[in-house]
């Protein structure tokens, strides 16, 4: 009685952890917030394209893993492509994630380190968000925790037949996932430290033997799948992940330590705090990571290997610009990244005590968990509201302009609402090109009655435009939300004094002349821009 208690109590513990995280995934979804720019692209590549065409390029600029494509369409085509049935794919993912991890946790720690894993795991903001949004972030840590589940479950002797399920399945989370062939390297290197460590050469041959399958099954797909970037678009999303590659100007070392502390605050939610609380945060994780990776090595070598190759590949990759590491991209890390986390929490109750250990846990899951509780639901572009009202108030005498941050979500929205619009002109990117900007304002006057629909805008662009709208025009109605808005104007005739007089306000400092690098091609590019 006395040994299963503390085993019961820690069972109860790891249950509550995993229902809030499920609760938080459940709210998360249930907000049923409007896709934004980045899902409505995806979501419109799904909509208008076959499973074949889905292994080639892709519109808007998108990229992602092959399986996952196909699953989402797969879903999406028994339940249509409505954002619930989008986002079934990513939130079963969280919630598979979630219960695989605290299996993971629990064959790889001590109990202390268990409960900090899991509930940093449970409660992480990252990981709650990324369960609802129509794209691959959440597949990719799901993708990660299952593959380090098979590390777990190889190592020990087993039939022919459960090896290559385990085989198959290591295949199916390659295709799912890009960076997960970081992951599948550290399971091949952690089975063949486990044999040496054992003297097993059946083990071994085991491990070499997955290794080349998976070679051989999953680096094909990966080069199949740069072909959904068109070079247009591959130039721009190098150019937009580029602080997650190394760059000469910074220098090596300097690169490693921005993305260290950039990406770490990223994964554990610490940049909201103050700077003091942020430091201390910061440096109290590098310690208690640094403490568990020597533990590991020390005590787990299997384990050790198997959470530090991927790391190791990931700063190698980046360094050799095949997958960068910054923000989002990182999210199939955090798994790894708790488990070396709790084996520190593992060491210092060994060291200092169970008290110490416990403070330890509660200080590095609360601070991540107050963001998380204060944010969700978290939304992004509330662009369907808007386009809803729109929908109610509009007249087929309409117009409307679609500012180019917002056509993507435009383009999937307009046909489900069934906006009653016919004269619909969708903007040109001409980010930070003000003079551009008025010239197709000024294009659309006079007219009695158009719609100005704006979402994903940058910086000072709502001010300009209100600014520009308000001297062309009055300004008849008005539809706002999160991070979207809709205004109805009726134009009068702009002469060039009213264009002058605009001009003057645009912030003197983001003054373009030249095209934006964006606007060439990707996620903001509109062809063909103008009416449709």
């Amino acid at each position: 009685m006395i040994a299963t208690t503390p085993r019961r109590s820690v069972s109860i513990a790891v249950l509550v952890l995993l229902a809030a995280g499920i609760v938080l995934r459940v709210v998360q979804l249930l907000a049923n917030r409007s896709l934004w720019i980045d899902e409505a692209a995806l979501a419109l590549n799904l909509i208008h394209k076959s499973a074949r065409e889905l292994a080639g390029p892709l519109a808007h600029g998108q990229m992602a893993p092959i399986a996952f494509l196909w699953l989402e369409k797969a879903v999406a085509s028994v339940f249509g492509y409505g954002e619930w049935s989008l986002r079934l794919v990513p939130f079963a993912a969280g919630l598979i994630a979630l219960v695989l991890f605290a299996r993971v946790a629990r064959e790889t720690l001590e109990i202390p380190g268990t409960l900090v894993a899991v509930g940093l795991f449970a409660l992480n903001h990252r990981l709650v968000y990324y369960s609802s949004e129509v794209k691959q972030y959440e597949t990719d840590a799901a993708v990660s925790v299952a593959l380090l589940g098979i590390a777990i479950v190889l190592r020990a002797p087993r039939s022919r037949s459960v090896v290559a399920a385990m085989a198959v399945l290591g295949t199916l989370g390659g295709w799912l996932s890009e960076p997960a062939c970081y992951v599948l390297a550290g399971v091949g290197a952690s089975l063949l430290v486990s044999a040496w460590r054992r003297r097993d050469r059946r083990l071994a041959m085991r491990g070499a033997g997955l290794g080349l399958w998976w070679l051989a099954t999953v680096v094909p797909v990966l080069r199949l799948e740069q072909r959904n970037l068109t070079s247009a678009d591959s130039k721009i999303l190098t150019r937009y992940w580029s602080d997650g590659l190394p760059s000469t100007a910074l220098g090596v070392g300097r690169w490693l330590r921005t993305v260290v502390e950039r990406d770490l605050l990223y994964l554990f939610e610490l940049s909201q705090f103050g700077t003091r609380v942020r430091q201390l945060t910061m440096l109290v994780l590098l310690a208690v990571l640094v403490l568990g990776a020597a533990v590991l090595a020390r005590r787990a070598a299997d384990t050790f290997v198997l959470c530090a190759v991927p790391l190791a590949l990931a700063l190698g990759g980046a360094a050799a610009s095949l997958y960068p590491l910054s923000r989002r991209l990182t999210l199939y890390l955090l798994p790894m990244l708790l488990v070396i986390a709790g084996a520190g929490v593992d060491a210092v109750r060994r060291r200092l005590g169970s008290l110490s250990a416990a403070g330890l846990g509660i200080a590095l899951v609360a601070v991540p968990a107050a963001r998380t509780l204060t944010v969700v639901p978290e939304h992004q572009e509330e662009l369907r509201p808007v386009l809803t009202e729109v929908a109610a108030r509009a007249t087929p005498d309409d117009a409307v302009y679609v500012h180019y941050g917002a056509v993507r979500a435009f383009e999937y929205y307009a046909p489900r609402l069934r906006l009653p619009p016919r004269d619909v002109v969708l903007g040109c990117c001409h980010l930070d090109q003000w003079q551009e900007e008025i010239a197709a304002i000024r294009r659309l006057a006079p007219r009695p009655r158009i719609w100005f629909v704006f979402s994903h805008f940058q910086p000072g662009e709502p001010e300009f435009f209100a600014a520009a709208l308000d001297r062309f025009g009055r300004r008849l109605a008005a539809v706002e939300s999160h991070g979207a808005a809709a205004y109805l104007y009726a134009l009068h005739p702009v002469d060039d004094a009213a264009v002058a007089e605009v001009l003057s306000r645009a912030p003197a400092e983001r003054v373009r002349t030249e095209l934006n690098w964006e606007c060439v091609a990707g996620i903001l590019y509109v062809a063909p821009c103008g009416p449709r």
